[in-house]
C-alpha cells in the first residue's frame, strides 16, 4: 500500500483469488476515499507509485510461481 508523493491517490495490490489485482483510490478528501480504478485479476504482492517526466506508474510483483514485473501507466487517474 502507497500513497503518491502529493497525496491524492493511494494504491493497493491484492493477492490470491478473484479480487486480486491493483487497486487505485482518489483520496483528494481521505475521510471519503473513492475508488478509481482497477486491474483484471492478476495476483500482485508489491505495488510501488513512481512519477517519472510528468507520468505516473505503478510497479508491481507478480507471484513468485510465475514472477514477473508488471508496469502499470495511472497517469490518466490523476485527480
Amino acid at each position: 500500500m502507497q500513497v503518491s508523493a502529493d497525496g491524492k491517490m493511494l494504491v493497493f495490490s491484492s493477492e490470491g483469488g478473484p479480487e486480486a489485482g491493483l487497486y487505485v483510490y482518489d483520496i483528494t478528501d481521505p475521510e471519503k476515499p473513492v475508488p478509481i480504478g482497477r486491474s483484471s485479476p492478476l495476483s500482485l504482492h508489491t505495488a510501488t507509485i513512481a512519477d517519472i517526466n510528468g507520468n505516473r506508474y505503478v510497479f508491481a510483483a507478480k507471484n513468485p510461481s510465475n514472477p514477473a514485473m508488471v508496469v502499470f501507466d495511472i497517469t490518466t487517474l490523476i485527480p
